[in-house]
């Protein structure tokens, strides 16, 4: 199944493929090719996302903007995390304020 997704990814942003055609192409749900691309992803391919859809980078403007994107991402996703823990530590001990 990677080789069916890899086989449709081209590299440089202008050569981007949208969710909606890879889906089409490879015939998985949403959340099953989403799930291959990471897995591709981690397992050392890779792959980035933008505007133009899913590619590999062309060149080190494309991968340092996915990086930056990627970074504040996680960030973001820290901060809320940070505010989720400190409604659970509220919760355990005993202060329910949410």
């Amino acid at each position: 199944m990677k080789n069916k997704i890899l086989c449709h990814i081209r590299t440089g942003a202008a050569n981007g493929i949208s969710l909606a055609e890879l889906i089409n192409l490879t015939g998985l749900e949403n959340r099953k090719l989403r799930k291959h691309i990471e897995q591709l992803r981690r397992s050392g391919v890779v792959i980035v996302s933008g505007i133009t859809g899913y590619f590999f980078p062309g060149d080190q403007y494309e991968l340092s903007t996915y990086i930056k994107q990627e970074q504040a991402r996680a960030r973001s996703i820290s901060k809320t995390l940070r505010t989720a823990k400190k409604a659970f530590e509220n919760m355990v001990s005993g202060q329910v304020n949410i």
